[in-house]
């Protein structure tokens, strides 16, 4: 049979050009094997040696069956100094709670938490900013410092937007809870990142939850392939191209209102809003990171990042554990009555002290269902560390802390696998200095919020937009489980242990 000379030389042509490919792939493969076999870990004990093979142990870690979590905290028992996980991104050092405040107090030259973060966000590929300076000091300095100026208009965000976004609910009504908090969430954050008027607008929601979204998923996707291969594959991941696109709009967005408000702030009456885009704009010429009104629009978006995927995912995580406890609901809305009656009504920082069964029931949410396996993030930098021990930590390895494991450590908590409500409630009657045993109090029992200086700096805020919606919720709905049986797994895969967001609850609305 006569094969005709075109198409000979096409089907050579696409021969060569898939082995090339192939050869370009492999090429890269070595190189980077070559290039990043990183330092010598063999004296640190390995999670999964049993195994046999690394590619057993990457394969039990991705798992999405909790393979992870039951191999972490197997490890955690077992080990009384580090251990490592191998991981794609190389080999994770786990530290124990025991020397936790050793690494806290080291110096930045030492052990580095930024780098760290910018492993965990991808960073290399995805360019995302994990953290800001200026970002750490308006959340330190100017939100956290004004919680008790701006409470009652959280309170008033939180309550308007429980009422906008939740149906009418007359009857018993099935919800995806996570898709109705990522909104009342970004309108209640909004309330004070940007005003009252435009936290409402579509654009603003559509940008804030868009862009946590799809930043997430992009570091989710990127983390599960092999280092070499990520560059090329950002190419074909919808996610990465939306993340530029949230950054344009977002510049169109709030570009007007910047310049409008900097006209503004030139006439001797003016009323600045109260806001942290005006607090961005009142510091921005102290920080050699903001050059233009574009990076003022794009501390936004930052803010997004840090606030409301993980505010979102512990609401969802809370509700999910509320409905599991028979009578929980009733009791804490007994508590919010009794708070509110004696505070006639307002919601200050003092009365969101007071409920402290709420607190309790927040905190043992966080305890049993921390966002990641792992927390504590650090790298170390030139020189290594030595811990008090002797244990021997190589330069460029990240560390880490098994705060699932800790969470779950019967040496520090009694019936640690026990969601017990009034856990830490019952710790601040019999404790003298019953502060440590709040939501945001940081300590190596619970350490979702990090320790040290590192810590979250918007923890408080965090902790007053949750309870206010909370608040909103449980005086104005009767929740359910929609499927009768045990709590909502979490979804589980490498470190993370996340609420499910697809599930459904149940509200009714409360008669009055």
């Amino acid at each position: 049979m006569e094969i005709p000379i075109k198409k000979l030389v096409s089907n050579v042509g696409q021969t060569e050009s898939l082995v090339g490919a192939v050869v370009l792939v492999a090429t890269i493969y070595l190189l980077h094997s070559l290039l990043f076999r990183g330092h010598d870990m063999s004296h640190i004990p390995l999670a999964g040696e049993a195994l046999g093979s690394r590619s057993k142990r990457l394969a039990e870690y991705s798992s999405r069956t909790g393979k992870a979590k039951s191999m972490f905290r197997e490890e955690y028992r077992k080990n009384k100094s580090v251990w490592r996980v191998q991981t794609l991104d190389g080999d994770h050092v786990q530290i124990p709670p025991q020397f936790l405040d050793d690494i806290k107090g080291r110096k930045d030259d030492e052990v580095n938490n930024l780098a760290a973060l910018d492993v965990l966000v991808q960073k290399k590929y995805t360019k995302l900013d994990s953290t800001s300076e200026m970002m750490n000091h308006l959340v330190k300095s100017d939100l956290t410092t004004s919680l008790n100026r701006i409470n009652p208009r959280l309170g008033t965000a939180a309550e308007e937007a429980v009422e906008s976004e939740m149906p009418a609910c007359e009857d018993w009504t099935a919800l995806n809870v996570n898709d109705i908090l990522v909104r009342i969430i970004a309108i209640v954050s909004g309330y004070i990142f940007i005003g009252p008027e435009l936290c409402r607008d579509e654009e603003y929601i559509s940008l804030s939850t868009g862009y946590t979204t799809d930043a997430f998923t992009c570091v989710f996707i990127l983390s599960a392939l092999p280092p070499w291969l990520r560059h090329i594959a950002k190419w074909v991941i919808p996610h990465y191209y939306r993340i530029g696109s949230y950054q344009r709009r977002v510049r169109k967005f709030l570009g007007p209102v910047i310049r409008e408000r900097r006209a503004a702030m030139l006439k001797p009456d003016y009323q600045a809003p109260d806001d942290l885009l005006q607090w961005t704009m009142n510091k921005a010429h102290k920080w050699a990171e903001i050059r233009s009104d574009d990076d003022i629009s794009q501390m936004q978006l930052r803010l997004s990042l840090a606030a409301i995927h993980t505010t979102s995912t512990t609401s969802t995580a809370l509700l999910y554990d509320l409905v599991t406890i028979p009578g929980l609901i009733e009791a804490l809305r007994a508590e919010i009555e009794d708070v509110l009656a004696k505070y006639d009504g307002i919601l200050s920082n003092k009365a969101l002290y007071d409920m402290k069964l709420l607190d309790s029931v927040m905190k043992e949410s966080q305890r049993m269902n921390p966002l990641g396996l792992t927390g504590f993030p650090r790298m170390t930098m030139d020189k290594g560390i030595t811990l008090p021990d002797g244990s021997y930590v190589p330069p460029h390895t990240y560390m880490e802390a098994p705060i699932e494991a800790i969470h779950r450590d019967p040496k520090i908590y009694e019936n640690a696998d026990t969601f017990d409500p009034y856990r830490f409630y019952n710790m601040r009657k019999k404790d003298e200095d019953s502060g440590k045993h709040q939501f945001v109090t940081l300590g190596t029992g619970v350490l979702s919020f990090g320790i040290g200086r590192h810590a979250c700096p918007g923890r408080f805020f965090a902790a007053n937009e949750i309870k206010l919606i909370m608040i909103n919720l449980i005086r104005n709905f009767d929740i359910e489980q929609k499927e009768k049986g045990p709590r909502y797994a979490n979804l589980s895969s490498t470190i993370v242990n996340s609420a499910d967001p697809s599930r459904e609850l149940l509200f009714k609305r409360v008669k009055t």
